[in-house]
């Protein structure tokens, strides 16, 4: 690495966690100290900028409330409705009165299962509604690529901005000073978030399977039950096989209990549990789409990672000859693969274009591009 473009590294500073903060003023603040980043500390002043924070700030806010809304009162009917499965299950399959040798249990808790199930539907129901006519996941969405948007028009406005005088003695060129920044805010701030974001994605696809597989031992387990009912409970009374005689008389005789005239029910009950349960599962994995997202940000992070390895030198070389030209080829592409996510949330064209630059600078705005994904998701 030659010798302006680590001044210019160490200027903009080490990587940390909230680097995906929008905060330019405080960047500025920080890049005094070094002495040597003067230009890049007029452009991040321009009064301009803060209000592309500001716009950025406000719609995050709305996306983070709009996403949070959606996904409890979602999840809250994908269980509403598996309650009710579970109570249709238990009350109207299952032979109760036999279970809890109560009479009348029966139809006690027919009438119990039927209010709950109308209310749990009502609620569900009253749920889904409300998600329709609201459209959280809608605003959730928009409000994302908005604020996207606003990063994008951000380090756009950095670029786009060219200072008058050149640097003093002692002082670092502009150019090198925007890559590095954007080097440290954006790319390596973006490549952290998707290897980070795709490990959670990973988890849960993992946390999924676990559960599947728990699903699966739960039929396997009913299967077993029912063949103990259905069959080793009557061979039992009739001493049909020697075979028996290994099992404990205590299986047998709790066994006795249960009329083979019922297996019907349990298997019944069983079978709509379990494909509640399914329901549930199914429904939720579509919900938090954990195996898409897993596989989508651990390419993105594949790409930026190989973007960074055999783009980032060439265009710190780019720099140091001023060849903005060829220092926008390496931004663009960066951004062309990290705006992928909210692009069709977004009505470009109905978007103000934002030229953001110090007092002292001119502007030179590109055409815009599509917004980028955020921590936040």
């Amino acid at each position: 690495m030659d010798r302006v473009t680590k001044l210019c590294e160490q200027a903009i500073g080490k990587n940390q966690d909230e680097d995906y903060i929008l905060r330019p003023s405080t960047h500025a603040t920080s890049l005094e100290r070094s002495g040597n980043a003067r230009l890049l500390v007029n452009v991040l002043r321009a009064p301009d900028l803060q209000d592309i924070v500001t716009s950025y700030s406000s719609n995050d806010r709305q996306a983070l409330r709009a996403q949070t809304k959606y996904k409890f009162f979602a999840k809250t009917a994908i269980w509403l409705v598996f309650l009710a499965v579970i109570t249709a299950a238990v009350a109207a399959a299952l032979p109760l009165d036999d279970i809890l040798s109560l009479k009348g249990a029966q139809h006690q808790a027919r009438l119990i299962a039927i209010i709950f199930l109308f209310l749990a539907l009502m609620g569900a129901f009253g749920i889904l509604f409300w998600l329709e006519t609201s459209k959280p996941y809608v605003r959730w969405h928009e409000a994302r690529g908005r604020a996207e948007m606003a990063r994008k028009d951000l380090f756009r406005a950095v670029f786009a901005a060219k200072a008058i005088d050149g640097p003093v003695q002692g002082e670092s060129p502009l150019l090198p000073l925007k890559l590095e920044y954007f080097r440290r805010y954006l790319l390596d701030d973006q490549i952290l978030y998707y290897y980070k974001r795709g490990d959670e994605h990973a988890g849960a696809e993992r946390r999924k399977k676990i559960f599947w597989g728990l699903a699966n031992i739960g039929i396997l387990l009913t299967i077993i039950a029912t063949f103990l009912v259905g069959v080793i409970a009557p061979l039992s009374e009739q001493g049909a096989s020697p075979l028996l005689h290994l099992v404990p008389d205590t299986i047998t005789g709790y066994l006795q209990r249960f009329e083979i005239a019922h297996i019907d029910s349990y298997l019944l009950a069983g079978g709509i549990i379990l494909a509640g349960l399914f329901g549930v599962l199914l429904s939720f994995s579509l919900l938090d789409g954990a195996k898409g997202n897993a596989v989508r940000f651990q390419n993105s992070f594949e790409n930026l990672v190989s973007l960074r390895e055999n783009g980032l030198d060439k265009a710190r070389a780019k720099a140091l000859l001023d060849d903005e030209h060829g220092v926008k080829h390496f931004v663009d592409s960066i951004m062309a693969q990290i705006s992928a996510e909210h692009q069709d949330w977004v009505k470009i064209q109905a978007t103000p274009v934002v030229n953001a630059v110090a007092p002292t600078h001119t502007h030179d705005a590109p055409p815009p591009t599509a917004p980028m994904p955020s921590p936040a998701e």
